[in-house]
């Protein structure tokens, strides 16, 4: 079982409202708080438990301002912390919809791609990484992970290309030794 089925969310939600009423109770003495204002405390806590790699506590704090505001950088926030927890398929619905708030949010593209990538959708994950390196076209890292992005989807198409019609099975000897990158003597010939 991954991290994501383990988490009993009911309960982080019960820790994170407690959390909450103490401070707001606290608050309420001195001034009173916007929503906006609480949610970007909120996602400030959630950043030092993420920094601490207590990404359960985060994705709750995360969760709760989103709540709040719904702000692009909070969803982006909250869908790397799910991925740091193996939970791609929620991180990919948070950067789809921090993106549809911001469609210029390069970072929510490059979380996505993240997630498609854990979830081999590698095609998915071509198109994302690829928006990245036309919004940030200095930025290595997305370059990198985009070349390597279009590497895998191309050896999957080629894998497919050499599937034998009669027995559909993949060339075992090409697949022994793609990092060789030899080809399969039997359909080198053909």
């Amino acid at each position: 079982y991954s991290f994501c089925t383990l988490l009993d969310w009911h309960q982080l939600g019960e820790w994170v409202e407690e959390g909450v009423r103490r401070r707001r109770r606290k608050k309420k003495k001195s001034n009173k708080m916007t929503e906006v204002e609480e949610a970007q405390r909120l996602k400030d806590e959630g950043n030092k438990f993420f920094k601490e790699q207590k990404y359960a506590q985060a994705i709750a704090f995360y969760s709760k301002a989103i709540e709040l505001d719904p702000q692009p950088a909070i969803l982006c926030n909250r869908a790397f912390a799910l991925l740091k927890t193996d939970c791609a398929g929620a991180a990919i619905e948070d950067a789809t919809r921090s993106i549809e708030l911001d469609p210029t949010f390069a970072k929510a593209y490059y979380r996505r791609a993240t997630g498609y990538v854990m979830l081999g959708k590698w095609k998915d994950a071509n198109k994302d990484y690829k928006r990245v390196t036309q919004m940030r076209p200095g930025d290595a890292d997305a370059a990198k992970k985009y070349a390597e992005c279009n590497k895998e989807v191309k050896r999957q198409a080629f894998l497919l290309a050499i599937k034998t019609e009669e027995k559909g099975l993949l060339c075992e000897k090409y697949a022994e030794n793609e990092e060789k990158g030899l080809l399969c003597e039997k359909y080198a010939e053909n």
